[in-house]
């Protein structure tokens, strides 16, 4: 009988509750810089391709060279 006591306090709301300011705000933030985060990655791959556009195939050479060190 004292378990089911216990899982039936368990299962009540609290009667204070504790809340926490500022937590939502940091949520909405975290989400503006991962949309802003996305948006530069995909102005860097337009500007990427923009640029291997335009190179001869000696500049693309180095470029792949360029990009094999990271």
């Amino acid at each position: 009988m004292e378990k089911d006591k216990e899982t039936e306090e368990l299962g009540k709301a609290p009667e204070q509750e504790v809340k926490v300011w500022g937590l939502g705000l940091t949520n909405n933030k975290l989400d503006k810089l991962i949309k802003q985060n996305e948006d530069v990655i995909n102005l860097l791959r337009h500007i990427e391709n923009k640029i291997e556009a335009g190179m001869n195939e000696e500049a693309e050479k180095k470029l792949e060279r360029i990009k094999k060190r990271f």
